[in-house]
């Protein structure tokens, strides 16, 4: 019993080994979270509606505190307040400078300490507010509290969709370890130099997708721009892309003609569904019935079908294969079949990457987002070899060379 871990609730001492999650050193000790400082949650329900809120410049008005200023990190955003009446009847939901505010519901687990300078005010039901009883403990605490509440939420979350806070009986049970004040601020400077090495690698790191992304861009542009030493090579011809192509036409959201989306069934594609020119099936979590996908005739894919993003995010480029189908797609994507008749599909996959590059540099963008409409992609002219042989020439050109960048990236 001597290696035992011993907690005493009242006159009772419970051996808690079973409970512990990992060991720690002699000199070091468990507490439960609910013994580190006061939680407390936001109101429940009606408690804090916006019809309680009254305008910025009321007098006496106590500012509400809300979960998306948690999750951008700035809480000088909100704009809601309530009335000093409704202030008095809510103190329980207070917050202070120095307080810590966790989101609970929606996006979990974003942990922020409001400033000296920040407004006294309430939660509002998507935050919990924590207030230590050891400030030396500040830091260390936010940092493994930031490590159990994620742990926690993919663990035990509840919630339909979206994960949230474990209910205070469970948080508050949670066993932290807690080394000696010298072994605190010994972790916490090993890690700030261990973030300070990280943030150095993230800026040269971001300073070499760069360089390789504007690589791949004079790539494409050496291939296909308007002074390509490549065109004198083959025999060239330029046609409208309407020309080459048998349909260019976009997709369709089925709720607009009464159809409800499903738990399973046919595959619904959309612009987030599409990554690094391919469907990932891993993310689609939207599907249609065999009587909507019947009824969308227009926006059933088929194989060798070009995918090209007109809406949210523009010029995500995809071809569709056989083991993509059957799938159907709404009106954030154009649909470009028929072309493979005269160009092969990888050809126009990196035709088009590189006209959203010279788009984007031409209306000075350079690579944000951009206006591309069905009629744009109409009328865009293609280059391209007659001989489809040539075509892969070029194209084994440009892949042996984007292989290379990207294991670089």
């Amino acid at each position: 019993m001597d290696n035992c871990y011993y907690e005493k609730v009242g006159n009772k001492t419970t051996c808690i080994d079973n409970e512990l999650p990992f060991s720690i050193p002699s000199k070091w000790m468990w507490i439960r979270l609910g013994e580190l400082g006061l939680f407390r949650k936001g109101p429940f329900g009606s408690s804090l509606t916006k019809e309680m809120f009254v305008d910025e410049n009321t007098l006496g008005r106590v500012k509400v505190y809300e979960q998306k200023n948690a999750i951008q990190k700035d809480f000088t955003l909100g704009k809601y307040y309530i009335s000093k009446e409704k202030f008095a009847q809510m103190e329980g939901f207070v917050v202070n400078p120095g307080d810590i505010i966790v989101s609970c519901a929606g996006t979990i687990g974003e942990i922020y300490v409001l400033p000296n300078n920040s407004e006294i005010g309430i939660i509002n039901q998507a935050l919990m507010r924590i207030r230590l009883f050891v400030n030396d403990i500040l830091n260390y605490f936010l940092l493994y509290f930031d490590f159990v509440l994620k742990k926690e939420a993919n663990e035990k979350g509840n919630g339909t969709g979206m994960k949230n806070i474990p209910p205070f009986d469970i948080l508050k049970k949670l066993l932290v370890p807690i080394p000696p004040i010298n072994e605190i601020n010994r972790i916490l400077f090993f890690l700030r130099n261990i973030n300070k090495n990280i943030d150095f690698i993230t800026v040269e790191a971001r300073s070499l997708n760069r360089l390789v992304e504007l690589t791949k861009s004079k790539i494409l542009d050496d291939i296909f721009g308007e002074n390509s030493r490549y065109k004198s090579y083959y025999k060239q011809t330029q046609e409208k892309l309407e020309n080459i192509a048998s349909l260019i036409t976009k997709g369709s959201t089925p709720t607009s003609y009464g159809f409800q989306y499903v738990d399973q069934g046919i595959s619904f594609v959309k612009v987030e569904n599409v990554h690094d020119y391919y469907i990932d099936h891993t993310t689609i979590r939207q599907f249609i019935t065999v009587d909507a996908h019947e009824f969308q005739k227009r926006s059933q894919l088929q194989e060798n079908d070009m995918l090209f993003s007109i809406a949210g995010t523009i010029g995500r480029i995809c071809l569709v294969k056989t083991e993509d189908l059957p799938a159907n797609t709404n009106q954030a994507f154009a649909i470009i079949r028929g072309y493979d008749k005269i160009l092969i599909p990888s050809y126009l996959k990196w035709y088009l990457t590189w006209y959203l590059n010279d788009k984007s540099k031409l209306s000075g963008h350079g690579g944000g987002m951009l206006n591309i409409t069905l009629n744009d992609l109409k009328k865009l002219e293609v280059f391209f070899p007659v001989n489809k042989n040539d075509q892969q020439i070029l194209v084994d050109r440009i892949e042996k060379l984007m292989e290379v960048l990207s294991s670089i990236s």
